[in-house]
């Protein structure tokens, strides 16, 4: 039996892993990566992302080669990815999904969510060529763990700005989000 259940996504090779959390009232304990998580088997750096306040911004850029995942360890947090492979069926597809922990804030019902106090914790997995970027959707800001399959390399990367990505804007146009 899998310690994890797979839950796919609009978007071609990415996928949302629902890792296990036991709660009680001291607290979360949050299983990251059994030992059957594909991630184990590829993990060559870890980090560590903080978003100070709301709708404050992480990311906003895309791998060549670097495969991540990711985990909103703290904070309802607004992931947005769009597919800028040109070689993918789903070219130019963006997704997006709330992670983290439970908040008041408005969440469209269309919108996947996945939080710690329901007992998952969500690893999403992103492969090359997909953009991706986190907002913080409330005052606490976020904190988001990441694995990735090698180290930091400046030039395995591209910069594009949210605002450039219409599908993007229509996506944080329903947070009131502006990323100027």
């Amino acid at each position: 039996m899998s310690s994890y259940k797979k839950v796919e996504t609009s978007i071609n090779g990415v996928h949302i892993l629902l890792n296990k959390v036991v709660s009680d009232d001291r607290g979360h304990f949050l299983d990251n990566a059994e030992v059957d998580n594909p991630a184990i088997a590829t993990t060559k750096h870890i980090h560590s992302v903080i978003a100070k306040q709301k709708h404050s911004v992480r990311g906003e850029h895309y791998h060549y080669k670097l495969v991540e995942d990711f985990y909103v360890l703290y904070g309802a947090t607004l992931v947005v990815l769009y597919d800028d492979n040109q070689d993918s069926p789903t070219y130019q597809q963006a997704f997006s999904c709330v992670a983290g922990t439970k908040s008041s804030v408005a969440i469209p019902s269309n919108t996947p969510q996945f939080f710690v106090e329901d007992g998952t914790l969500a690893q999403i997995h992103i492969v090359p060529k997909v953009w991706h970027g986190f907002w913080a959707l409330t005052e606490i800001g976020s904190v988001i763990s990441v694995l990735g399959t090698h180290g930091y390399d400046e030039n395995d990367y591209k910069k594009i700005n949210a605002v450039d990505i219409p599908a993007v804007c229509d996506i944080l146009q329903h947070y009131d989000i502006t990323n100027e």
